[in-house]
């Protein structure tokens, strides 16, 4: 048995689950998901040859089974799981004493790589990878659990198994559209450094410093990429956090200087004034008065 957490009362949970559509990165319906056993000394079960409209996937987990399609014949162990494509017809001829088989069934959009290229191979078996048992043991843990993270656990584990069907089948990937502009995602980590920081007055070099870039290279990526330099990006920030001070808390202006990162009172005074062209004190003054500040 290749599961640790099985019980017989795993079956009738799974039974029971409905599993929401899968949305990303293409529609996957996820039809149903069970796990299935046959009692001792059941050898032949006399299904007629069948066919579906979606695929269906069976991972034994104990024993073995034997599955036919209209080409040839597969004999698929505890450890190896089989896949047919819609309209494929098949039937099971055979299964061993003590069965136990973990069973997925899923439609893809038509149209996308997935269905196309899986439905190419017809069926076909496999061995299940430690990456397909992790999936499992995930899904039956979650099913106990009940809790409000469940579902999107196990719609997470679903899609990790047919991402893992789709390899094991060596199908090919269509490239998915997702280049990263690197330096806009380097600047977006300056600029939040920059906000979670609040209490201290960087310099450039010192940021600079920090995330391993030359000052006057990062200075040019950054205006490129936000239109202003990184010096009135941080001006910018420090005199927003300012006003906020200064707006929502009746505290002494050298206190608020000093949670800016400021030596003194007399320096912020300095800045703010330069920055705004008024005063800490005629800001406040304004603001607590409701009147417009230009």
């Amino acid at each position: 048995m290749l599961l640790n957490n099985y019980t017989p009362a795993h079956a009738g949970k799974l039974e029971k689950l409905a599993v929401p559509d899968l949305t990303e990165p293409f529609l996957i319906k996820i039809l149903w998901i069970q796990l299935l056993s046959y009692e001792k000394g059941r050898k032949k079960i006399g299904r007629k040859r069948h066919e579906h409209s979606f695929f269906e996937v069976h991972f034994v987990l104990s024993g073995n089974i034997e599955y036919s399609t209209d080409k040839d014949t597969y004999t698929v162990c505890e450890g190896m799981g089989f896949i047919s494509a819609p309209e494929i017809p098949h039937t099971i001829t055979d299964i061993s004493e003590n069965l136990i088989k973990l069973s997925l069934t899923f439609q893809p959009e038509n149209d996308s790589f997935l269905y196309r290229e899986l439905s190419r191979l017809r069926a076909f078996s496999f061995e299940i990878t430690p990456r397909m048992l992790s999936c499992f043991e995930d899904i039956i843990d979650e099913t106990d659990k009940k809790s409000v993270f469940s579902m999107p656990i196990i719609k997470s584990r679903i899609f990790d198994l047919i991402c893992s069907l789709s390899r094991v089948a060596n199908i090919r990937e269509e490239q998915a559209d997702i280049a990263v502009n690197t330096e806009n995602m380097r600047i977006s980590k300056i600029k939040q450094y920059i906000r979670d920081n609040k209490g201290t007055f960087f310099t450039c070099t010192e940021i600079a410093n920090h995330f391993h870039f030359n000052p006057k290279y990062l200075n040019r990526i950054f205006k490129e990429e936000t239109g202003s330099t990184l010096l009135e990006y941080i001006h910018r920030e420090k005199i927003r956090n300012a006003e906020e001070l200064l707006r929502s808390e009746n505290v002494p202006l050298e206190r608020i200087s000093k949670q800016l990162g400021f030596a003194n009172e007399y320096y912020f005074n300095s800045f703010f004034r330069r920055c705004t062209g008024m005063t800490p004190g005629l800001y406040r003054k304004l603001s607590e008065n409701n009147q417009e500040i230009i």
